[in-house]
């Protein structure tokens, strides 16, 4: 099931926040309950992390860390493709640590598709960075 966009008016970390708290309380209640206090608009990402739980999605429009330190990296969902450039991805901790020697992925806009899952379940000993990505897009990592 691939993690759905963010509605707009939404940050991840307030959703991540939101979730949290959800899930702390859904502990003591069951979990029709939990679900009848998730906003209607993001019923689809609740249900996206109750299916995964041991997942991170974070939905990114800017280069930067995915994750700063060693995990994997399960899946890439291209929300939206932008243009032109490449998404390119590495594995480093830091857009400063990214380089040609870790990078391991790139793919142009014009290769890329609106909804496209780009599956990896790559390991990444030092951080998952984006160190370039096509203008206006909106990328979703998954990883643990």
């Amino acid at each position: 099931m691939p993690a759905p966009a963010l509605p707009s008016g939404y940050s991840q970390a307030e959703v991540d926040a939101l979730f949290a708290d959800l899930r702390a309380a859904g502990l003591t209640n069951n979990s029709s309950w939990t679900k009848s206090r998730v906003p209607l608009e993001l019923q689809d990402q609740w249900d996206y992390v109750v299916a995964n739980p041991g997942n991170t999605a974070a939905a990114k429009t800017a280069v930067g860390a995915v994750k700063g330190s060693r995990g994997t990296l399960l899946m890439v969902i291209v929300n939206t493709v932008g243009t032109p450039g490449n998404l390119v991805l590495n594995d480093a901790a830091t857009i400063g640590a990214s380089n040609t020697g870790n990078q391991f992925y790139s793919a142009t806009a014009a290769s890329l598709t609106a909804g496209q899952v780009l599956s990896f379940n790559r390991e990444c000993a030092n951080g998952i960075t984006m160190s370039s990505m096509p203008t206006g897009g909106n990328y979703t990592f998954v990883y643990a």
